[in-house]
């Protein structure tokens, strides 16, 4: 079952060439280590945007090009078996694919970058992790 979720996943992203699935060891260590950092409540943002604001994904976008992403990254899928997702943007359309066929909430990892961006109850919250952009414990910026 798993196994036709992940699949219909990459149907749902045709700007978006999709290879392999991978599971969390396919991570950057360092990315590893800022990832549960970074889903603390007490975790500061990088940037956050009201919830009504009126372009919510041109802000994600705007963000996700301004960290240095790049157009290859890994993205989380929430997929069990099938977690994270290797991409390159193909197409204009790639941001609105992904947050149709994922959500609002997005963690991408390249090697040297890791977004994510979370929908909160009052604002949109964006965070930003590199190899010398780092968290402390309880998630605030080092």
């Amino acid at each position: 079952m798993r196994r036709k979720e992940a699949e219909r996943l990459r149907d749902r992203l045709p700007s978006l060439e999709t290879g392999d699935f991978a599971t969390r060891e396919a991570l950057p260590p360092w990315a590893l280590e800022e990832l549960p950092k970074i889903a603390r409540t007490t975790a500061e943002p990088d940037a956050t945007l009201p919830e009504k604001a009126p372009d919510v994904r041109g802000w994600i976008r705007n963000f996700i090009l301004a960290s240095g992403m790049g157009d290859r990254f890994l993205v989380a899928t929430g997929i069990e078996g099938h977690q994270w997702l290797t991409v390159r943007i193909h197409g204009e359309s790639w941001l609105d694919e992904l947050v149709d066929a994922l959500g609002e909430d997005l963690r991408l990892v390249s090697p040297d970058v890791l977004v994510a961006i979370y929908a909160e109850e009052y604002e949109y919250q964006a965070f930003l992790a590199t190899p010398t952009h780092r968290r402390d414990a309880d998630g605030a910026i080092v």
